[in-house]
Formats: structure tokens, C-alpha cells, sequence
């Protein structure tokens, strides 16, 4: 599967982040909003963008495949 071609409800298409983990029968991926702080589109995820720092922790991203 191609990251591009996931649909999310965080906008984030092609920056989907990859799983590092598992909780229960979910996928765990975490994405850094400083990498990637021109491609946001989701309003949340903006917000999140000022308080975000390079010492902050990642966001964690809960999703499954369908």
C-alpha cells in the first residue's frame, strides 16, 4: 500500500506514518508536526503546531486498515 493513497480524517495523506506499534487491534504511528508543518491542512493539528517544539513529543497516530 501506497502512504499517498490512505484516507484519514487528519488530512494527511502521503505523511502517514508508518506503525511502530500495536494496541490491541490497532496500528500506533507517530509523526513529528515539524517536519512536516507546510503539508498540514487539519485546523487540530495547526493549533497543535504552536505550542510544538524540537524537544516536544511526537503525535501519536491510533488507525487500522480496512
Amino acid at each position: 500500500m501506497k502512504a499517498a493513497a490512505v484516507q484519514d480524517d487528519l488530512g494527511l495523506g502521503g505523511l502517514f506514518p508508518m506503525p511502530v506499534g500495536t494496541d490491541e487491534e490497532l496500528l500506533v504511528g507517530s509523526l513529528s508536526l515539524l517536519d512536516m508543518e507546510e503539508k498540514i491542512i487539519s485546523p487540530e493539528l495547526k493549533a497543535c503546531l504552536k505550542q510544538a517544539d524540537e524537544e516536544g513529543n511526537p503525535v501519536l497516530v491510533f488507525y487500522n486498515l480496512k
